[in-house]
């Protein structure tokens, strides 16, 4: 098992619990189609994947320019590096077909980057719009 909802704290906005729910079910979807060298499917999820996260980042974003959260330029920082992250992963997986390169990605950096990220990033910005609210 790749990444599990448990994995990840529980947020105080309903709605960025939703989303990551939905992202982590895609990462999971996509890496076992990757490891099982699934090469047309894991191109059809990465670039699902790409599209979700991008506007999982928009919705978010939005709704911290909204509030004028504090840490926003940060957060879209990391925002912004981890989806060229993702789609210099989908450039490389293009020119290879490499489907485990594409799995070793998704284990070795995007999950634990998810982890951190609404550790470090979103639990702050989930309490800022809930104490906005």
């Amino acid at each position: 098992m790749l990444i599990t909802q448990d994995q990840l704290i529980k947020l105080e906005l309903p709605s960025m619990n939703e989303l990551h729910d939905e992202e982590i079910a895609l990462i999971t979807q996509l890496y076992t189609v990757a490891k099982n060298n699934e090469t047309e499917l894991a191109h059809k999820l990465l670039n699902e994947l790409i599209e979700h996260t991008a506007k999982h980042f928009a919705h978010e974003e939005k709704l911290m320019q909204e509030a004028e959260v504090p840490n926003l330029p940060m957060h879209q920082h990391d925002h912004a590096k981890q989806l060229m992250d993702i789609q210099s992963m989908r450039s490389f997986f293009e020119m290879t077909n490499d489907t485990q390169a594409v799995a070793a990605y998704m284990h070795d950096s995007l999950t634990p980057w998810i982890i951190e990220h609404v550790e470090n990033y979103d639990n702050y910005t989930s309490e800022f719009l809930t104490d906005q609210a």
